[in-house]
């Protein structure tokens, strides 16, 4: 999780990077990419980024399925659930490196927010890693103009979720308006989320040709607007970023 990691100055690739060196793969040979490629599927990836041909069957992967499984590499019958196992199992090894710090760091993933694309597509069984206790937050990328489709996947998100706390990670980008910002927002929290996040900062206050100036000032508004009817929201948001004050609250999570 972006907030854990800069609350707690640990740098995740510092954690990762043994993990994937003691599964035998190569150590990279640039600091600066000390996780290119952890595996195929990713823990967490921009829902734009899915396509539609299989995940994860170049010829590495196969092979590292054939030894592992002790099927015919061209057997893909049980290669989903394989990379699912996988997937889980690199979670389960950076909770079990987080504790090994001997400090009380929580671990958030970022998930895609519709449970079945998430298991099937990108082999993220997240609500497995809830019911195991892997995760302490899920943060799903609910990223969508439908507001009927946003508040189905947040109910969704939440039963799935079980006793796991749910940020749930709204489009801001995808809104047309100040008013949708709202609506989703409160949709959210209505669904049972345990907060929420805004998916970006770029579309908020850098620049971005997905948000016009006009729209982006519509947007900010928007949420500036919603915090100021809740006092609650508000005094947590200037505890946690006391430095930025309500204009410029800051964004940390996937891609903020």
């Amino acid at each position: 999780m972006a907030w854990s990691a800069q609350r707690h100055c640990v740098r995740l690739d510092e954690l990762l990077e043994p993990l994937v060196v003691r599964r035998g793969r190569q150590r990279p040979r640039h600091r600066s990419h000390a996780i290119p490629d952890v595996a195929q599927p990713h823990v967490a990836c921009d829902p734009k980024d899915v396509r539609p041909d299989p995940v994860g069957v170049d010829a590495t992967t196969m092979n590292l399925f054939a030894r592992a499984t002790g099927r015919r590499s061209d057997d893909r019958s049980a290669l989903p659930q394989w990379q699912r196992e996988c997937v889980t199992r690199l979670v389960a090894d950076v909770r079990e490196a987080l504790k090994s710090t001997g400090r009380a760091i929580p671990l958030s993933v970022a998930v895609f927010a519709d449970v079945q694309v998430a298991r099937e597509k990108v082999r993220q069984d997240w609500p497995e890693w809830c019911r195991r206790g892997l995760v302490d937050a899920v943060v799903p990328m609910n990223y969508t103009d439908d507001d009927a489709l946003f508040a189905v996947r947040s109910r969704n998100c939440v039963a799935a979720a079980g006793r796991v706390p749910v940020v749930m990670a709204v489009g801001v980008y995808k809104c047309r308006d100040a008013v949708q910002v709202r609506g989703q927002i409160d949709a959210a929290l209505t669904a049972g989320a345990a907060g929420v996040g805004m998916f970006n900062w770029r579309s908020l206050f850098g620049s971005t040709p997905e948000v016009p100036a006009d729209r982006q000032r519509d947007l900010v508004s928007g949420v500036e607007t919603w915090l100021r009817g809740r006092g609650a929201a508000r005094r947590a948001a200037h505890r946690h970023f006391p430095q930025t004050g309500l204009a410029r609250w800051r964004f940390i999570g996937p891609g903020g």
